[in-house]
């Protein structure tokens, strides 16, 4: 097999997957309430959904080694819900600071403003700021490169 220079491929692949399972609910509605997110079949579409309009979705995505995140997308029912990628440290659980193009929304398919490059310590975090309990993510991908 001859691979394209010009081509990226990790088990044939250019697109790291988000799966709508992926993503887990924050803390930021009080003790008791809904504070989780939820599997959502309403018949034809399925995806995970807060439920409590104050919760926010997270994923913590793996990039291998010897490979570069380059863009983010996030598919979901409102696109007007913010979508913001930072690096997470897998050591301390520190963040940088947003390493998204402001204004990436679910829906956009938009470059990294910067990059982040696999590292054993290192993930991206993605962070999906909901603000309904209709608003379902269906999941996305990752784009990535070699480094």
């Amino acid at each position: 097999v001859v691979l394209d220079t010009d081509k990226y491929v990790v088990e044939g692949r250019t697109k790291i997957k988000i799966l709508p399972t992926d993503f887990i609910s924050n803390d930021d509605v009080a003790i008791g309430t809904d504070q989780k997110a939820v599997w959502e079949n309403d018949g034809s579409n399925h995806g995970v959904r807060p439920a409590n309009a104050a919760v926010e979705l997270f994923a913590v995505i793996d990039v291998p080694l010897g490979y570069t995140a380059t863009r983010v997308k996030i598919n979901g029912s409102n696109t007007a819900n913010d979508v913001i990628v930072y690096t997470f440290d897998l050591d301390d659980g520190t963040i940088t600071s947003e390493i998204s193009n402001t204004g990436l929304d679910v829906g956009d398919d938009l470059d990294l403003a910067t990059t982040h490059v696999g590292a054993d310590d290192k993930a991206l975090l993605i962070e999906i700021v909901t603000t309904a309990i209709t608003d379902v993510i269906y999941g996305g991908y990752v784009t990535i490169q070699q480094s």
